[in-house]
């Protein structure tokens, strides 16, 4: 969920460590996945892509990035390796949006759990939030921010279901490729890659671990970061590239992107975003927009980029810029 993305484990859970960076280089494994159904970034635009993550990550990190391919597969071979038995202890965890059957109540009662769990202080979420809210946080509480964010997620999930891809087909069919549990669940799958840079539309609502931002877009998750078994971090990141490259689908006025370069060039720094909690478990200081980390609100990811000064935001500047700041949870017997 972009990144809000990390999972918050539950008592039962595990924790990922702080990963030890040899000589303050990482050696990461790329795979590009692929929907062939829908628009996706060329071999070159890729390439630019990942260069320019490599140099954000220096530049913010000070860690060097050493990439292995890419090599390219479908979305539908990368998550079907998910062992199902692990997707079906999960799949209740997913706000079924597609039906109309999901539970608001719920949905609503998880975003309460999942504010007061991160530990960042009310008034800074609201300050985050409230400009691009449809609904007001009618009183400083976590109930009421709750009740806003619901409220604005599923306003804008409804338009995103009634997209259609280029077959005409909806871009959100019956499939659960665009469900952010089950790209969370992807490092359980065993896949030899640290790294996914896919065109996949992430676009979903869950009753766990919800995302702040990825609710004010309408459930769209720009990337995230989730355990992986096989990971040479025990963390796996991915992006999609759809909020960047498909700008000119997005809704009026959401995106300040102008052109396609600039779209890849904003991918790639964002991909550095998710690095920030793959090799340092840094979290969100949404109080500070010239942190990488901070999480971009809606797809102003221009101004976003813009406002990036790695000397106004260090390592532990703050407490989310902390070394494991963000708790990455998971199940040993999965």
């Amino acid at each position: 969920m972009a990144a809000a993305i990390l999972l918050t484990p539950p008592a039962d859970a595990e924790q990922v460590s702080v990963p030890r960076i040899e000589n303050g280089v990482a050696r990461l494994r790329v795979v590009h996945a692929v929907n062939p159904r829908l628009p996706k970034v060329t071999d070159q635009e890729l390439q630019t892509l990942l260069a320019v993550m490599q140099r954000t990550v220096s530049e913010h990190f000070q860690i060097e990035i050493k990439l292995e391919g890419p090599v390219e597969i479908t979305v539908s071979d990368l998550l079907a390796a998910i062992p199902a038995k692990i997707v079906t202890a999960r799949k209740n965890v997913i706000y079924d949006f597609k039906t109309g059957t999901g539970d608001r109540e719920r949905l609503q009662k998880g975003y309460v759990k999942t504010l007061r769990q991160w530990g960042t202080p009310l008034a800074d979420l609201i300050a985050y939030a409230q400009p691009f809210l449809l609904w007001p946080v009618q009183k400083k509480s976590y109930e009421s921010l709750a009740k806003a964010l619901v409220e604005t997620h599923l306003s804008r999930l409804k338009d995103w279901r009634a997209r259609r891809a280029g077959d005409g087909a909806p871009m959100l069919d019956n499939t659960l490729v665009n469900e952010w549990v089950i790209w969370d669940l992807l490092g359980y799958s065993n896949m030899p890659f640290d790294v996914v840079v896919t065109n996949q539309p992430v676009i979903s609502a869950e009753y766990e671990d919800s995302g702040l931002n990825s609710a004010l877009r309408g459930g769209v998750s720009a990337g995230g970061t989730s355990y992986s078994k096989s990971g040479r971090y025990k963390t796996y990141s991915f992006i999609s590239t759809f909020p960047f490259s498909e700008y000119e689908s997005l809704p009026k006025g959401t995106s300040d992107i102008s052109s396609r370069d600039q779209a890849v060039q904003l991918a790639g720094q964002y991909m550095a975003h998710e690095i920030g909690h793959m090799l340092i478990l840094l979290a969100h200081p949404f109080d500070n927009p010239a942190c990488v980390m901070r999480p971009e609100p809606l797809f102003h990811f221009a101004a976003w980029a813009k406002n990036l000064d790695a000397v106004k935001c260090k390592i532990g500047s703050s407490p989310a810029m902390k070394p494991g700041a963000a708790k990455i949870g998971y199940h040993p017997d999965w």
